[in-house]
């Protein structure tokens, strides 16, 4: 009897450490299979981020495109702009009656020209005279 007592234990613990072996490489299985199924889902997701920045870089090249098309006439827009925000702080725009200084005499703004260089700006108005003739006057110039 008391050599089936050590043969007993031994089976047992055997028995216990095949359990506790049996649950750890049935743990490591289960986290390898959420590591693959987190695999394939970050696969997917950058085969979608790839395809979505393919499609982005095809429009930024389209957009490219038309920018240097447009690139030549920075300066003519510049100027426009330049023009534009001139013209909203002036006290007179195209198409008012003013009154001419030297003699007082009415006249209608046709045009406002702008021009200058880097340095220097000038501003003058474009008007009709009564007898349809024109003449460009400084802002000075107007009542």
């Amino acid at each position: 009897m008391e050599s089936k007592k050590p043969f007993i234990i031994t089976i047992l613990i055997a028995v216990i450490l095949l359990a506790i072996l049996s649950f750890f490489i049935y743990d490591l299985n289960k986290s390898n299979k959420l590591k693959e199924d987190n695999l394939r889902v970050l696969e997917s997701n950058l085969a979608n981020e790839s395809i979505r920045i393919a499609q982005i870089s095809k429009t930024k090249d389209s957009l490219l495109q038309r920018v240097n098309y447009f690139q030549h006439y920075t300066s003519l827009v510049d100027a426009t702009f330049f023009r534009d925000s001139t013209t909203q702080s002036l006290k007179y725009k195209a198409g008012d009656i003013v009154l001419l200084k030297p003699d007082s005499s009415k006249v209608v703004i046709k045009e406002i020209i702008i021009g200058g260089t880097q340095y220097e700006h000038y501003i003058k108005y474009k008007v009709v005279l009564k007898d349809r003739s024109q003449l460009e006057i400084t802002p000075e110039m107007l009542y």
